[in-house]
């Protein structure tokens, strides 16, 4: 099993290699076609809305006869989509399957690229290229960085509105949340045409209207349109619980409706409802075929709930109800940025109140609302549209979108775990002028995934820039990737091409955006560092420890990749004055190595100190103790803390053996191990399990705030092998708790400078802290953090 394992993941990465080989030699060799357009509705699912509009314009003005058009569809939509381009007559078109070899072939090939939505991940936008973005609705429900949920993994969108060339907005509304929230202002250098989104278009067509009411012999009958929002997401929704209900409500909507009236519905395709026409005496699923706006053009009535297709249809003039009978449950998780009590029309939560506003006559004024929501909307808007964007004619309602003037600089987080890093980055974002320069903060989309709430951490004043997807590599990439990184090999052309690669990445991700200052502040991530190096702007890399023991010890950093980023960066900030030697044996240069130490939010940590003690789900808690952490922190006796990884670095184990020593002397001692990310977790269980004393023993794996436990302690005790600074010395100091640490470059000089207690690096060192505490020894330091955190913020000015 293990061996089959193996086998297929080295088949897929062999797959991988091939693949991305191909593309990026499309994508490199490749000159674009002047008169290709490249065509995608919702991701290849859809041929619809504003896209099939723009599709036809194209495909029917001879305007645009030099024009050829490529659409994308994925595999289970290529027949609806082609049954589409048949029921509207155009032929002559280009038809690729989406994410095939082919598909990017044209897409690397296009001049032109319209899309509703976002392309693909892996796609890098080539200069000369024009795209053409319409998003594909009038925006309810938040989006983007107003989602606290999904900031994580909003990156693939954003990228593509900030590289789009045009941007459409069908009113002021729309584009103020767009902009918002995706950060625009500062990023994007589209053109915004603020014009009617082109599928409105259909509802000043009166004529089609009538005309479509006839082909299906309705004409005289009252036709309701029902279009409910997608509920759940992709990967987790109750689809038969759904389906049962959707089933419950046509058969008593179907025996309260009259024979003078009809009910077309349209649900979402992600529900795989579907039903036969002769199923029920007065509802009818939407005709296949049909564009779905051209059907809701011939109704007069619709039912919606918290779609945005409400926003489009008030066009119409035509009457809206509101099925709201799930209200309460369906904002409980997601935030909206109008209230439906806010707009004009009619709100229904059963179908007795459903059928009663059906067959009530229009007795709202919807005229604010529409020039609020409809501004744009015109009956020529796609033509317009094209003629902006694919003949250059000066026709639209258009503008770019001012930015502020000042410089964006781009800063490397990391995961943003709880850990000593992230604390440090905190700091730093409240310790600095946030309004002084445009910030953004970046991170691993991937890294994020199993707790997307830790972007909640972030101040709402800094922009967010998340990486989409992890580094591809083809094959010649790889090659000089393996032989860099794992034999040193520096020569031009191995690093030439490595240095492709990571432009390569900058383009996909921050294509068009222009940075002043880009910031690693994490300091690991091998490909990151690589990135760094390509960026075209001033650069600067952190050091949070010793690297140099970090490659010895855990194997986790690349020799080569940190010499080439410290190497080619403007700074080198290292955090203590203890690990600049490290830092300049990898190295080599002196000239450009900073020594800032890290902001510490004194007063924060005093109130995190007195908030109640609190653990999460994910907390995993060892105490033998019935009773618990409280039960042990009321007793008596000295209580020792550390915090930080369960990881080698740490010196937990060598901490625990001191103790059991110690604890033969005093026996009512206890000692508090908390710990967040690290391998060494279950080993350390063990461990304690083994000693004689592990009744006195506590493990916590991962809290928010250990700050009420810290507080209650009598001593912290920094039992590392290696360090940076250990923040959390500090925290324990404005706690008012005694700290002593092993003699480690980190918190040596610091220690030394502002009165700490310093032991031998050894268990024998800190057994003898354990005891110098007992005799009085050991006093807390009582820093002037105000003062502290003033010369850090000068210092870190003066590279920013």
């Amino acid at each position: 099993m293990a061996l089959k394992k193996n086998l297929n993941k080295i088949l897929n990465k062999l797959k991988t290699r091939i693949w991305f080989s191909i593309y990026y030699g499309k994508y490199l060799k490749t000159n674009l076609k002047n008169n290709l357009v490249f065509i995608e509705s919702r991701n290849g699912t859809d041929l619809a809305g504003n896209i099939l509009y723009i599709t036809k314009e194209l495909y029917e003005n001879p305007d645009y006869s030099h024009l050829k058009l490529c659409i994308s569809a994925k595999p289970f939509k290529t027949d609806d989509v082609k049954a589409m381009l048949r029921q509207y007559g155009i032929k002559k078109i280009k038809f690729v399957r989406a994410e095939s070899l082919k598909y990017y072939k044209y897409l690397t090939r296009a001049k032109y690229l319209v899309n509703d939505t976002s392309f693909p991940r892996r796609f890098i936008k080539k200069d000369g290229q024009i795209i053409l973005n319409t998003w594909h609705g009038t925006p309810l429900k938040n989006m983007g960085r107003d989602v606290e949920n999904e900031v994580y993994n909003m990156g693939n969108v954003m990228r593509n509105l900030v590289f789009s060339d045009f941007l459409v907005f069908p009113n002021e509304y729309m584009k103020e949340k767009m902009v918002s929230a995706y950060m625009l202002k500062n990023l994007s250098k589209a053109t915004i045409l603020n014009e009617g989104y082109p599928r409105n278009s259909v509802f000043f067509n009166t004529k089609r209207r009538k005309e479509l009411r006839q082909e299906f012999g309705i004409d005289g009958k009252q036709i309701i349109v029902y279009m409910p929002t997608w509920r759940g997401k992709v990967n987790s929704f109750d689809t038969e619980r759904v389906i049962h209900e959707t089933t419950r409500f046509l058969e008593d909507m179907d025996s309260r409706l009259s024979d003078s009236q009809l009910m077309y519905v349209k649900y979402h395709p992600l529900m795989k409802l579907k039903f036969e026409d002769d199923e029920y005496k007065h509802i009818l699923s939407f005709p296949t075929g049909y564009e779905y706006y051209e059907i809701l053009n011939m109704a007069d009535t619709l039912i919606t709930d918290y779609s945005s297709v409400f926003y489009d249809f008030a066009n119409s003039r035509q009457k809206i109800i509101l099925y709201t009978y799930d209200k309460e449950e369906y904002f409980r998780d997601r935030g909206v940025y109008v209230s439906l009590d806010e707009f004009p029309f009619p709100q229904t939560t059963n179908v007795d109140e459903l059928i009663e506003a059906i067959n009530a006559p229009k007795d709202y004024d919807d005229t604010e609302f529409i020039k609020k929501y409809c501004t744009y909307d015109n009956p020529d808007a796609v033509k317009k549209i094209c003629q902006r964007v694919f003949l250059d004619k000066p026709v639209t309602n258009e503008e770019k979108l001012i930015p502020n003037g000042k410089k964006n600089i781009l800063i490397y987080a990391g995961d943003l775990n709880k850990n000593g890093i992230t604390t440090a980055l905190i700091s730093v974002l409240e310790n600095i002028d946030l309004n002084r320069y445009n910030y953004y903060i970046s991170f691993r989309e991937r890294n994020l995934r199993a707790d997307p709430t830790r972007t909640t951490i972030l101040p709402k004043e800094v922009g967010v820039i998340p990486i989409s997807s992890e580094m591809f590599f083809d094959f010649k990439s790889a090659f000089a990737y393996n032989k860099f990184t794992k034999h040193g090999k520096e020569t031009g052309k191995i690093k030439k091409v490595l240095a492709q690669a990571y432009a390569r990445e900058i383009r996909r991700h921050f294509y068009g955006i222009k940075f002043d200052h880009v910031i690693h502040y994490n300091g690991y991530e091998n490909n990151i560092q690589g990135m760094l190096t390509q960026f075209d702007a001033r650069k600067t890399i952190f050091v949070h420890n010793d690297m140099v023991q970090e490659i010895e010890t855990k194997h986790n950093q690349n020799f080569y990749l940190l010499k080439w980023a410290y190497n080619v960066c403007d700074n080198v900030v290292a955090v203590s004055e203890d690990i600049v030697e490290s830092t300049y044996q990898i190295s080599g240069r002196r000239d450009n190595i900073r020594i800032i130490s890290n902001f510490h939010n004194h007063d924060s940590v005093v109130i995190k100190g007195d908030m109640p003690l609190e653990f999460q789900k994910e907390t995993e808690i060892f105490c033998p103790n019935p009773d618990g952490i409280n039960h042990l922190l009321n007793s008596p006796g000295m209580k020792f803390i550390t915090i930080g990884r369960f990881s080698p670095e740490k010196g937990h184990f060598r901490l625990i053996d001191a103790f059991e020593a110690f604890h033969k002397n005093y026996p009512e001692a206890k000692l508090i191990i908390i710990g967040g990310l690290g391998k060494l977790y279950g080993k350390t269980v063990q461990k304690v399990r083994k000693t004689d004393c592990w009744e006195n023993i506590a493990l916590i794996k991962s809290m928010k705030n250990p700050m009420p436990i810290l507080k209650r302690c009598d001593l912290f005790i920094l039992s590392s092998i290696y360090e940076g600074l250990g923040l959390v010395m500090l925290e324990a100091d404005s706690l008012g708790v005694p700290v002593f640490s092993t003699d480690v470059h980190g918190p040596s000089k610091f220690l030394k400078e502002n009165g700490g207690y310093l032991v031998e690096d050894s268990t024998e060192g800190i057994l003898q802290g354990m005891y110098d505490f007992a005799d009085g020894k050991i006093k807390p330091m009582n820093i002037d953090y105000i003062s502290r955190n003033a010369t850090i913020r000068e210092q870190l000015e003066e590279i920013l």
